[in-house]
C-alpha cells in the first residue's frame, strides 16, 4: 500500500486556509456592496434633505474665507506702513476663489449624480444569486486570495464587481462562463511545508483581519452613522434648523467682512 497519509496538523491547516478563504471572500463581498450599493444609496437619502443646504453653507464658507484673506493682505501691507497693491491683492484672492470654485463644482456634480441615481431594489432571491456568483468569481480572481492574479484577472474582477454593484447577473455570468473556459473555478489544493501552509494561514488571517476593520470602519463612519437617523423626523428639522443657522451666521459674517473692506477702500481714498 503506498496511499499518503497526510500529518494531522497538515491536514488541519488545509482545512483552515479553505476556511480562511471563504471567510474572506465573504467579507469582500460585503466592503463591496457596502461601498458600491448601500453607501450610494443612503447619500442620496441624505442629500435628499440636506444636499443643497450644505452646499450653499459651503458656499457661504468659502465667501467669507475669501473676504477675510484680502482683509488680511490689506491689513499686512498697513503694518508694514506701505500702500497695499490692491492689483496683487486681487490676483491673490481671484486664485483661492477659483480653488474653491473647483471644490464647490465637484460637491455639485455629486449632489447631481445623486439626485439622477436610480437604485433598483433586486428581490432576495436575485440578490442571493448574484451575491453567490460574485463571490465564486471572487474567489476565483481575487489577489488577496490568488497571489499570481494577472492584470486580465484584475480587469474581469474589476467589471464583475461593477455587475455586482449594479445587479447585473447576464454580465456575471458571461464572467463566470469565460473563466469556466479558462479552467479558473479548479480548485488547486495548497501546497508545500508545514511552514508554508503555516505563513499562508497567517497571511490570510492578518487579510481577513484587515478586511474585518475595514468594514467596520465603513459601518460606522458617513453616511452609515445617519442611517437610523434618517429614520427620524425630529433629527432631519433638527439638523435643517442648523445648517439654516449655520447659514444665517456666515451671511452675517459676511456683511461683516465686507463693511470692514469698504472702510478701507474708503480710507484710501480720503
Amino acid at each position: 500500500m503506498n496511499d499518503l497519509i497526510l500529518h494531522p496538523r497538515y491536514a488541519a491547516l488545509l482545512q483552515e486556509i479553505e476556511t480562511l478563504k471563504g471567510e474572506l471572500v465573504t467579507v469582500r463581498t460585503q466592503i463591496d456592496h457596502a461601498e458600491n450599493v448601500e453607501a450610494q444609496m443612503l447619500k442620496a437619502e441624505y442629500n435628499k434633505y440636506f444636499g443643497v443646504l450644505e452646499h450653499t453653507l459651503v458656499q457661504k464658507y468659502y465667501q467669507a474665507r475669501l473676504l477675510k484673506r484680502e482683509l488680511e493682505l490689506i491689513q499686512a501691507a498697513l503694518n508694514r506702513a506701505s500702500i497695499p497693491d490692491y492689483a496683487a491683492i486681487d490676483a491673490i484672492i481671484e486664485a483661492e476663489a477659483a480653488e474653491y470654485q473647483a471644490e464647490l463644482d465637484k460637491h455639485a456634480e455629486e449632489l447631481e449624480s445623486s439626485a439622477s441615481s436610480v437604485f433598483v431594489t433586486a428581490s432576495k432571491e436575485h440578490f442571493a444569486e448574484t451575491k453567490q456568483l460574485y463571490q465564486k468569481i471572487v474567489r476565483a480572481l481575487h489577489p488577496d486570495l490568488n497571489p499570481a492574479a494577472t492584470e486580465a484577472d484584475r480587469a474581469s474582477l474589476q467589471q464583475a464587481m461593477e455587475a455586482f454593484s449594479e445587479g447585473d447577473i447576464s454580465t456575471l455570468d458571461a464572467i463566470a462562463a469565460i473563466l469556466e473556459l479558462q479552467g479558473k473555478f479548479q480548485k488547486k489544493a495548497p501546497s508545500g511545508t508545514l511552514e508554508d501552509l503555516e505563513t499562508k494561514r497567517q497571511n490570510l488571517f492578518n487579510t481577513l483581519s484587515s478586511l474585518a476593520q475595514k468594514l467596520q470602519k465603513i459601518h460606522s463612519s458617513f453616511p452609515f452613522d445617519c442611517e437610523k437617523l434618517l429614520e427620524s423626523p425630529e433629527f432631519i428639522h433638527e439638523k435643517t434648523e442648523e445648517l439654516k443657522t449655520n447659514i444665517a451666521n456666515y451671511e452675517t459674517l459676511i456683511q461683516e467682512y465686507q463693511n470692514r473692506l469698504n472702510q478701507q477702500q474708503r480710507r484710501q481714498h480720503e
